[in-house]
């Protein structure tokens, strides 16, 4: 072979072993995928590969919590009365959609409603020798459900209006209807967007009892996974619009075990609402939906309204509350049955009614019903 033959024989193999070492060098280098421009530097070196972008910090998971309270409800008639123009009569009349539709606006769209049940649903008639027993059918109990009603307190003066049978009968529509019930050692427990509320209701006006049953009620719920937990109080004196100092000590004992708000019921007028420790005592709520007297005096009544906001499942601090005005009724000449909101100068004039039974504690109520406590 001739020497220039050798040559470009030694040439083209020396190329070849160059291409290889240079192919082998790009697929050995990190990350690079086949076909991947790779970008030299002036001393022809590859650049060094960018930082990763990090990874964007997850936006936090809010969930608020909206509760509605009203006070109390009565669906039926005292032993007295009779059907002109009786709740039994408007029921036979308009039907059970009728009571609430004043107020489903905002019961609908809350996260959960709790209202004070006064009286029985119960076909039973023996009753205990007293001035007034209430009673409705059993089919009223549907009334609850179609007002987005989920929750209610059964302890008060009324719920052995027949005897304990008949109290019997309307627990047993509440279970039967998903209906969310406490009493005396029966706590409450309602689950709304994963979060736990917790509700205890007691009968104050006799105190046997009371106390083992909000300190033992506030564990159990506690032990139990609630992030809210709420004290239903049947006290005080019927017709006073300003609360007593039983009802303030008690009142501010429960705030003391850890409860975030007491909800009063029993006078059938409003009473004023404390802000103690940053959380609301509600004295009375008054009437509601009550069938117990077709044309009270007094038909100023209001929703009470809390909202709790969770991030990433911690409750955060703060009080977010206000009052809603309302009326027992949607005429003024009577008792309709039908709770209804008002809002101008009559909503107003309700708002700082209820500003002025607080204003021994220090409570202000803005035009739009919030409240605070005066700095």
């Amino acid at each position: 072979m001739s020497k220039f033959l050798k040559g470009l024989l030694i040439l083209i193999l020396t190329l070849t072993l160059i291409l290889a070492v240079g192919i082998f060098v790009l697929k050995a280098l990190p990350g690079r995928e086949a076909g991947e421009q790779i970008t030299i530097d002036e001393e022809g070196e590859p650049e060094p590969e960018p930082e990763p972008e990090p990874e964007p910090e997850p936006e936090p998971e809010v969930v608020t919590i909206t509760i509605s309270a009203a006070g109390d409800c009565t669906l039926g008639n005292t032993q007295l009365q009779g059907y002109e123009n009786s709740f039994i009569e408007m029921y036979d009349n308009k039907g059970p959609e009728w009571f609430f539709a004043g107020v489903l606006p905002v019961f609908s769209t809350d996260d959960m409603t709790l209202v004070n049940f006064e009286g029985v649903l119960t076909t039973r008639e023996d009753h205990p020798e007293k001035a007034f027993n209430l009673r409705g059918r059993p089919e009223f109990i549907d009334i609850l459900p179609l007002a987005s009603i989920e929750c209610v307190g059964f302890a008060n003066n009324h719920r052995l209006d027949y005897y304990e049978g008949g109290a019997e009968d309307t627990i047993a529509l509440f279970k039967d209807r998903n209906i969310t019930y406490a009493v005396n050692d029966t706590y409450g427990i309602y689950e709304v967007k994963g979060v736990k509320i917790g509700y205890v209701a007691v009968n104050a006006l006799n105190m046997s009892g009371v106390m083992d049953y909000l300190t033992n009620g506030y564990e159990y719920l506690k032990e139990n996974g609630c992030s809210v937990f709420i004290a239903c109080c049947h006290w005080g004196i019927e017709g006073d619009h300003i609360a007593n100092s039983e009802q303030q000590k008690l009142g501010r004992t429960i705030i003391d075990m850890g409860y975030d708000m007491v909800l009063g019921a029993h006078t059938h007028v409003l009473q004023g609402i404390e802000i103690y420790n940053g959380k609301p005592i509600v004295y009375s709520m008054g009437n509601f939906c009550f069938g117990g007297n077709r044309n009270p005096e007094v038909k100023e009544t209001m929703i009470f309204q809390e909202t709790f906001t969770f991030v990433d499942g911690v409750r955060q601090e703060g009080l977010n509350a206000k009052v809603i005005p309302c009326t027992i009724s949607s005429v003024s000449s009577r008792n309709d049955f039908q709770p209804t909101i008002r809002d101008g100068e009559r909503g107003q004039e309700i708002l700082q009614m209820i500003e002025s039974y607080s204003a021994n504690y220090g409570t202000k109520i803005d035009a739009d019903g919030y409240i605070r406590k005066e700095d």
